[in-house]
């Protein structure tokens, strides 16, 4: 037995990257796993994946910008379960632009998933949360949304603002039974790279990033234990945890890996 067992999970953007890794971690744990994307053919992969090893998992079709389509989720979720208990508000996309090259369609795209999606989960979970009298919305977030990320500023603005809504909301649902976390993790191995709006291939990319990337199976142990603990954000690896203390406490030096990142990027856009 475990925290999760038994419980109604719901993730978006559960059909690839870091919500199919939560989704299969708590689905180990005994939760029963509504995993909802806007690709339901990864959706149903995923579920199917879960249900060969004996747990519990249904696949749904979501576009999170769509309130009315988000509205609906969670209302067939309640119909068919009587409950949600975790909400991982998951779906999101990458973008690697200099700002100066990045177009209103592409911040219109990333605030609509980024932004609005998550904002429309967290409006219609919450308020059922409150209702109920229980349960954790857990926001993903970034560790771009604890320090400046350059090549990546609508994303940024995005998980700064998601970060903001979680932390002030956590706050208010203390008074209803209800928890609320951010993720801000640092580079994982998932599809965001490839999927990413960007305008070089996706190794070079890659190839840009100063850091080690965090495992997907790895992260998602870090982000289930850390949920069972309720803690309000939830950063790791230990490079996050080091470049969040240099942005509260030693801004200079953030600025300059942010720069050597930027520097990094425009010598990969150089060479093609």
């Amino acid at each position: 037995m475990t925290i999760f067992s038994q419980k109604i999970v719901l993730i978006t953007g559960g059909g690839s990257g870091l919500g199919k890794g939560i989704a299969q971690e708590i689905a180990l744990r005994g939760a029963v796993v509504v995993i909802a994307d806007i690709n339901l053919e990864s959706a149903q992969k995923v579920a199917s994946i879960i249900t060969e090893k004996g747990g519990k998992s249904i696949a749904k079709y979501i576009d999170t910008t769509d309130y009315e389509q988000m509205k609906s989720l969670v209302n067939s979720t309640v119909e068919e379960f009587g409950r949600i208990d975790y909400f991982f508000n998951n779906a999101g996309i990458g973008i690697s632009k200099p700002c100066h090259e990045t177009s209103i369609d592409d911040w219109n795209k990333v605030l609509g998933v980024n932004l609005n999606g998550m904002v429309y989960g967290c409006e219609l979970v919450y308020k059922l949360m409150v209702k109920q009298g229980f349960g954790h919305i857990v926001n993903t977030a970034s560790l771009a949304a604890l320090t400046p990320f350059p090549t990546a500023v609508p994303y940024a603005t995005s998980k700064f603002a998601v970060l903001g809504m979680s932390r002030s909301l956590r706050i208010e649902g203390k008074f209803y039974g209800v928890k609320v976390s951010a993720i801000c993790p640092g580079f994982v191995a998932t599809n965001i790279y490839e999927s990413a709006i960007r305008d070089l291939p996706a190794a070079s990319l890659l190839a840009t990033i100063p850091f080690k990337i965090v495992p997907l199976d790895t992260a998602s142990q870090i982000i289930v234990d850390s949920v069972a603990k309720n803690k309000e954000l939830i950063v790791f690896p230990f490079y996050a945890k080091l470049m969040w203390w240099f942005y509260r406490y030693c801004y200079p030096v953030a600025s300059w890996i942010g720069k050597d990142t930027f520097r990094r990027y425009l010598d990969s856009a150089a060479k093609g």
